[in-house]
């Protein structure tokens, strides 16, 4: 179908959503627990989204044989639909980086970390986003803004 085959072995990472989180949202950024949590357990309590939980789920998915990981990074400080309402203030800008900083720091320079923003930041925070994860060294930096604003993204 693709011309044929190229690789003998095809690289995957494993899509760790946020710290203990596992619950996910629907296309219009609408909180949706999976069909099978019994009622009460989908909620979203802050400790999920601290330092220590990103690192402990890191570790987990690393020990299952992973080298490359992901990890939605808009959740620690955005609920869904509140993100264009305010600016990331300074604190939060932090908290995003802590995050990123232990969860490197949990897995080590050997495993290949990427971020997932899901559309939901101006361009300015974006960047300020970047700068503050970059000494973790990220594989990627993935949607942090709408893809209506493409001309910014050049930035």
């Amino acid at each position: 179908m693709l011309g044929g085959k190229i690789h003998e072995e095809v690289r995957i990472y494993a899509d760790s959503h946020a710290g203990e989180n596992i619950s996910s949202v629907t296309p219009m950024l609408e909180q949706r627990i999976p069909r099978w949590m019994k009622p009460g357990e989908g909620e979203r309590p802050p400790e999920i989204y601290m330092p220590e939980a990103y690192a402990k789920r890191a570790k987990a998915v690393v020990a299952k044989g992973f080298d490359a990981i992901k990890f939605d990074l808009d959740y620690i400080v955005v609920p869904p639909g509140d993100e264009w309402h305010h600016s990331l203030t300074n604190a939060e800008i932090e908290q995003m980086g802590e995050v990123s900083h232990a969860t490197r720091e949990a897995v080590g320079n050997d495993i290949d970390i990427a971020w997932d923003c899901h559309w939901r930041f101006r361009p300015a925070d974006a960047i300020r986003i970047a700068h503050a994860i970059a000494g973790s060294n990220p594989f990627w930096l993935e949607d942090p803004c709408p893809p209506k604003n493409w001309r910014h993204m050049q930035r």
